[in-house]
């Protein structure tokens, strides 16, 4: 029996090794679920939005290339 200063007494309390996990692999289910959510999202997010960003990038690019090498007359 282990010794307490505080109290003189000891509860003890039988359960099963599912029955303690159980919360646990809920909310370890839950935390992953939400990672690998969220991870797809800012994928799906990320790549259109720095697409439409670079667009103005890549438009005057190709403009200062025309205008520095004209097509030549033939």
């Amino acid at each position: 029996m282990p010794s307490f200063d505080l109290v003189n007494w000891v509860l003890i309390c039988e359960q099963t090794q599912w029955e303690v996990f159980k919360p646990i692999v809920k909310l370890r289910n839950i935390v992953l679920a939400t990672v690998f959510a969220t991870c797809v999202v800012v994928v799906l997010l990320v790549f259109p939005l720095a697409h439409f960003a670079v667009r103005p990038i890549v438009r005057l690019k190709d403009a200062t290339a025309k205008s520095t090498f004209p097509p030549s007359v033939g």
